[in-house]
């Protein structure tokens, strides 16, 4: 099937609210109901949907994480995707296969580098602060030299 032809095949499906794509049933697969189970029972899907987001929040939870079970949970529910993917004919790459890690990575960084900018933020207010109490203890000095002398 070409590219065209699958762009087509989504219009349609997208259309007439039939969940087949690839000659599979990736809506079905993915989501766990059908277009009919839409109809005959609201709250399987609300309750499916209700899962997929749990899911997602599981998976951004694992990726951003330290525990390293929940990281490779999150490899496991990437390569379960792209098996049911691969299953309704679409093509996957090495890219998806790391995105886990590629996330987990670059939060990680991103978190040292905010980590690092606290630091010196901490540090420039350290300072300023002890200008300011410098300022003040030299202050009360001179005040305390002017009463004497009064």
């Amino acid at each position: 099937m070409t590219r065209d032809q699958e762009t087509s095949e989504l219009s349609n499906t997208i259309a007439t609210g039939h969940t087949y794509f690839a000659n599979g049933r990736l809506a079905t697969d993915l989501l766990g109901f059908t277009a009919v189970d839409i109809t005959d029972n609201p709250d399987l899907v609300a309750r499916r949907l209700d899962e997929l987001f749990g899911g997602i929040k599981a998976f951004v939870t694992a990726v951003t994480g330290d525990d390293e079970p929940a990281l490779e949970a999150a490899r496991q529910q990437m390569s379960h995707l792209q098996a049911v993917l691969r299953q309704h004919g679409l093509t996957t790459n090495e890219q998806m296969t790391a995105l886990p890690d590629k996330i987990h990575t670059a939060y990680h960084q991103d978190q040292a580098k905010r980590r690092q900018e606290m630091a010196a933020g901490f540090e420039m207010l350290a300072q300023e602060m002890m200008g300011m109490a410098t300022a003040v203890s030299q202050h009360l000095h001179n005040e305390a030299e002017i009463s004497r002398q009064e």
